[in-house]
């Protein structure tokens, strides 16, 4: 009788074990931690985010003339802030 109770005794597996296991392999659990991370990396995104900067290049073929320009949108820094706080309200709805 104990030689068939040896094999159970030998593989037994703890509680904690298991959930650790269900912790690292749930889809579910994964995918949310995923995308817990992508709004704290959006919250940095948007207090530090500026547009993308234009650039143009014009010329004139009747008169020897040619213009470049840049440009860059600088917008309102309560604008960054409140997209900030924003991201964050939502980074802290997800978990």
């Amino acid at each position: 009788m104990a030689l068939f109770l040896m094999p159970i005794f030998l593989f037994q597996i703890s509680l904690e074990e298991l959930l650790n296991k269900a912790m690292k392999n749930n889809p579910e659990i994964l995918s949310a931690q995923r995308i817990y991370r992508a709004t704290l990396y959006q919250k940095e995104y948007y207090r530090w985010w500026l547009p993308n900067p234009e650039i143009g290049f014009g010329a004139s073929f009747s008169e020897p003339r040619f213009e470049f320009s840049i440009s860059q949108k600088l917008p309102f820094p309560s604008k960054l802030n409140a997209l900030g706080k924003k991201a964050d309200s939502v980074s802290s709805l997800e978990l």
